[in-house]
């Protein structure tokens, strides 16, 4: 194991990105990597470095060792086409979390009950089918005063009305 959340010694902040290396009883390794959205230079490496061995994983790894699960905000937050991206995961996303992004009066992203902010979610929706993703689960992390449940009837009435069967 590897912990990378002791105090900078600059600042003194700490950086809550984590590795964790380990193995089964059936000798599988995994790696679990934990972007604890640090700050500072070494969080950016971090992040970085996590990146670019994600994308080396799901280049060596055939789709039925290792998948992902997709998040449509996180996708858009970082400034990619949720629908694109997916597409690019056929065979491995078989587990695709639906948010949906819109802007505050501050210029701010903000999570939204699905349907209800900026996500082109025919898009999305037709790319899950295509890759064969098995479960669509409505998230939304931050209800922002909102009772959760408001928010998850506002998704489940939103996905309803353009025919998604439950």
């Amino acid at each position: 194991d590897a912990a990378l959340n002791s105090p900078s010694a600059k600042s003194g902040r700490v950086c809550g990105d984590s590795t964790r290396l380990f193995s089964t009883s059936k000798d599988m390794a995994f790696s679990l990597i934990s972007d604890g959205m640090g700050s500072g230079k070494e969080a950016a490496l971090t992040s970085g470095l996590c990146s670019v061995f994600l994308e080396k994983m799901l280049r060596d790894f055939p789709t039925d060792i290792m998948g992902v699960t997709f998040d449509t905000y996180w996708a858009q937050f970082a400034g990619a086409d949720p629908a694109k991206v997916l597409l690019s995961l056929k065979g491995r996303a078989q587990c695709v979390h639906l948010k949906d992004m819109t802007v505050s009066e501050r210029n701010e992203n903000r999570m939204a009950p699905v349907g209800h902010g900026n996500m082109n979610f025919d898009a999305i929706l037709a790319a899950a089918e295509q890759v064969g993703s098995e479960y669509l689960l409505v998230e939304q992390d931050n209800c922002y005063g909102e009772d959760p449940f408001v928010c998850l009837k506002k998704s489940f009435d939103y996905l309803k009305s353009i025919g998604m069967r439950f």
